[in-house]
């Protein structure tokens, strides 16, 4: 059975139990402790309200468990607060070299708008030099420099990546209509 007030929606067990009172404690018998019982059972409905639930046993607030995985990915599930801290930015490829080292990278030079970096991607057999240069793409501005068979990688292009039977399809995230290096992604 649900009750429903401001909005909210409120599921009552079966047991005749009330929100804000301690189990076993009787109803109260004067205005007094009405008022209190019934503050107690409005911070429960807030609670309740801002994503809480009330424990059973101790009627105290705690925060429902995500899923660890979703079914599609594999990967953990990650909070806002988590991606926020993404810096995705879109940057203009202005040099494309094939990397001295290795035989599926591509050593790119990207204008982030009054800064340039290089950044190491597998991309060599996807997509040749020619075919990049000039191109806008989306990028993490943010992640920490990591060295790639020698040469130092500042940042991290977003590709998609289709796979089929006999090979997989790679697709650099760009956008749809001309912006400004350095532009934010959200």
């Amino acid at each position: 059975m649900s009750v429903f007030s401001e909005g909210i929606s409120v599921d009552i067990p079966r047991k005749k139990r009330e929100i804000g009172r301690p189990q076993g404690e009787k109803a109260p018998a004067d205005a007094e402790n009405l008022v209190k019982y019934s503050g107690q059972a409005i911070h429960s409905l807030r609670n309740t309200r801002k994503g809480q639930v009330m424990s059973e046993d101790t009627q105290s607030p705690e925060t429902p468990e995500s899923p660890k995985t979703p079914a599609e990915s594999g990967k953990p599930v990650i909070q806002y607060d988590d991606f926020d801290k993404l810096d995705l930015r879109v940057g203009k490829v202005t040099e494309v070299a094939e990397h001295p080292n290795a035989d599926k990278l591509l050593v790119l030079k990207v204008d982030l708008g009054g800064e340039t970096r290089q950044i190491i991607a597998g991309i060599r057999g996807h997509y040749s030099p020619e075919a990049l240069l000039g191109r806008d793409i989306v990028m993490v501005a943010n992640l920490a420099p990591r060295k790639m068979r020698g040469l130092e990688s500042n940042g991290m292009l977003i590709a998609a990546v289709a796979q089929t039977d006999e090979k997989s399809d790679v697709v650099i995230l760009t956008t749809e209509k001309p912006v400004p290096p350095g532009t934010p992604c959200s």
